[in-house]
């Protein structure tokens, strides 16, 4: 199936997000569920989305909502939270340790100002309208 593998570039653009979030040591556990990390794990070890369906005892489109949805994409979620997160660490270098409830709230807690700064940082100005919906849904 055409659908069944993320293409090379998305699949490699998810490795370097997770790579990055260890660098700057950020417990995807914390920030994610357990299963959607498990698939970004799966997924970065080439499996299928069949293959992680059956390793996680999950549907495929379960699967499929983890890793691709429009808004809640893993990705999306990442990047959103690396943007928060690495600017509450240059802020409090002290405690990289958070809980997800606190990352929950650097991310509710972020300026639009803030925000937008730190995405074009990044030259990811699609990230608004994540951030929105990730706004509207908690």
């Amino acid at each position: 199936m055409k659908n069944n593998k993320l293409t090379n570039e998305r699949q490699q653009i998810l490795i370097n997000v997770v790579k990055e979030a260890k660098e700057i040591g950020i417990n995807l556990n914390e920030i994610l569920s357990a299963n959607m990390v498990t698939c970004l794990e799966l997924l970065m070890g080439g499996k299928t989305y069949g293959e992680i369906s059956s390793d996680l005892g999950i549907t495929r489109e379960r699967v499929r909502q983890l890793l691709t949805g429009p808004r809640k994409s893993a990705l999306s979620i990442i990047r959103v939270n690396l943007v928060v997160y690495k600017k509450h660490l240059e802020q409090k270098q002290q405690s990289p340790n958070l809980s997800r409830d606190e990352i929950i709230y650097q991310i509710k807690s972020v300026s639009i100002d803030e925000l937008y700064s730190a995405i074009d940082r990044l030259k990811k100005p699609a990230l608004m309208n994540i951030y929105r919906e990730i706004m509207n849904r908690k």
